[in-house]
C-alpha cells in the first residue's frame, strides 16, 4: 500500500468510532449520577462505621453519595461532553470537556484505589487522540493569541445526503441512549430506594441484651453483646458488636409470622432464629437463640437523619469553619 498518499478516510471513520465509544461511556457515567445509582446516599451501616475501618474506595463512594451537588455537577459535565461528541462540529469542545471530566475521574481512581484505573486512562487517551488534530489551533487560540482558521470538514461520504443521514442517525442514537439509560437506571435506583420500606428498616440500638439467661451490661470489653442491629432490607442486615465491629448478615424476614432468620455469608453453619414484637414505633423486642444459645433483647430505633453527615446540609454562608 505504498502508493496511498494518506489515510484520511480511515482516520475519519476511526474518529467516528472514538467519538461514539467515548460519548456513550460519558453519557452512561452521567446518567448513573443523576438518578443516583452509582453513588447512593450513605448506607445505614456506613453511618456507624469508623473512618479508619473504611477502604479508600468506600470512603470515595461515601463522600460522593453524601455530596449531591458535586455528584450532579460531575454528571452534568460528563453528559455535556458526551452529547457534544455525537455531533461532528462540536467534537473538539466535547473532547475538551471529556478530557477534564475523565482526568478528574482518573485522579480519584488513582487516589482512592478504584479498580478501573486502566479503563479510565483509556478514556483520557481517547479524548487526547480526538484533540490531536486541533492542538496547534488550540495553542494559537489559548496560548499565543493568534487568529485561527476553521478546521477542515472531513465528511464520511462523498454524497451530501449520506452525510446528512449519518448525522441524523448519530443524534437519534444519542437521544435514544439517554432516554434508555435514564429509564433503566431510574428503575434500578427505585429498587434501592424501596429497601427503606422494608419491615423493621433502620438502625436499632440494643438497650438490653440477655444471653444464656444472664443480663449483659453495655461494656466495650464484652465480645458477645450486641451494640446495634442494622436492617438495610428484608434480606440484608448487620450486627455491630460492642467494640464497633460490623458483621454483615444474611436475613430472612417474615413479617406475617414476625420472625427473623439470620445466617453469616461466610459461615452457613452459624444461625440465629428470633421471634419479634413491635409493640410501638421505635421499640423492638427479640426472643430466640443465637447459635443454639437463648437470647432476648430490647432494641430502640435510632433516627438516622440526626447523624451529622445527614443533618448538616448545604449552607451558602457559614460564620465559622465547621470541620469535625
Amino acid at each position: 500500500d505504498r502508493k496511498r498518499p494518506n489515510y484520511q478516510r480511515l482516520e475519519t471513520w476511526f474518529r467516528l468510532y472514538l467519538r461514539l465509544v467515548l460519548g456513550i461511556t460519558l453519557i452512561q457515567y452521567a446518567v448513573v449520577k443523576f438518578v443516583p445509582a452509582q453513588f447512593p446516599p450513605p448506607s445505614l451501616s456506613t453511618l456507624l462505621e469508623p473512618y479508619g475501618d473504611s477502604s479508600p474506595m468506600h470512603l470515595l463512594w461515601t463522600f460522593m453519595g453524601a455530596s449531591t451537588i458535586y455528584t450532579l455537577f460531575a454528571g452534568l459535565a460528563e453528559m455535556l461532553g458526551g452529547v457534544l461528541l455525537f455531533i461532528p462540529r462540536t467534537t473538539t469542545l466535547g473532547a475538551l470537556i471529556a478530557l477534564g471530566a475523565m482526568s478528574n475521574v482518573l485522579m480519584l481512581n488513582l487516589g482512592y484505589d478504584v479498580p478501573v484505573k486502566s479503563w479510565v486512562f483509556n478514556l483520557v487517551l481517547m479524548s487526547v487522540v480526538l484533540l490531536l488534530p486541533d492542538l496547534k489551533r488550540l495553542a494559537d487560540f489559548f496560548v499565543f493569541n493568534r487568529r485561527i482558521e476553521p478546521s477542515p470538514v472531513r465528511p464520511l461520504f462523498r454524497r451530501q445526503r449520506l452525510n446528512q443521514a449519518a448525522l441524523a442517525l448519530q443524534i437519534l442514537f444519542c437521544v435514544v441512549l439517554v432516554a434508555h439509560d435514564l429509564y433503566a437506571d431510574h428503575k434500578f435506583a427505585a429498587n434501592i430506594a424501596a429497601r427503606s420500606n422494608a419491615p423493621l428498616f433502620g438502625i436499632w440500638a440494643v438497650d438490653e441484651f440477655t444471653l444464656d439467661g444472664r443480663l449483659h451490661p453495655p461494656l466495650v470489653t464484652d465480645t458477645e453483646r450486641w451494640q446495634h442491629v442494622i436492617i438495610e432490607a428484608s434480606d440484608l442486615m448487620s450486627v455491630q458488636s460492642m467494640d464497633g465491629t460490623l458483621r454483615p448478615m444474611v436475613l430472612k424476614l417474615d413479617s406475617e409470622n414476625k420472625s427473623l432468620s439470620i445466617t453469616r455469608p461466610n459461615n452457613w453453619t452459624w444461625r440465629a432464629e428470633f421471634s419479634y414484637e413491635n409493640p410501638r414505633p421505635g421499640l423492638l423486642l427479640l426472643k430466640g437463640q443465637v447459635d443454639g444459645r437463648p437470647v432476648t433483647a430490647t432494641l430502640r430505633r435510632v433516627d438516622e437523619s440526626k447523624f451529622l453527615l445527614n443533618s448538616r446540609g448545604f449552607r451558602w454562608i457559614s460564620e465559622d469553619q465547621f470541620n469535625r
